[in-house]
C-alpha cells in the first residue's frame, strides 16, 4: 500500500485524477484480507469513513506546508 499511495502522490503532482485507482485498491485489499479472515465485514459507512480519510490526507498533500 505504501508503494502505491507513493504512485498516487506523484500522478496528483502531474494532475491524474487517480481517484478510481485508490478505490479499486481498497476493494482489492479488502477482498484479501476477507479472504484470509484478517478482517470483519466491512460496512457502507466503514466505506465512507475510509475515502473520507483519504481524502482529508489528500488535501493535506496537496497544501502548501508550513513551516
Amino acid at each position: 500500500m505504501v508503494l502505491a499511495s507513493t504512485g498516487h502522490r506523484e500522478k496528483r503532482s502531474r494532475g491524474v485524477d487517480v481517484a478510481f485507482e485508490v478505490v479499486l485498491e481498497l476493494k482489492l485489499v479488502e477482498a484479501l484480507l476477507k479472504e484470509t479472515g484478517h478482517i470483519r465485514q466491512i460496512t457502507n459507512s466503514d466505506r465512507e469513513t475510509a475515502m473520507r480519510l483519504i481524502e482529508e490526507n489528500r488535501i493535506k498533500e496537496e497544501s502548501p506546508s508550513r513551516l
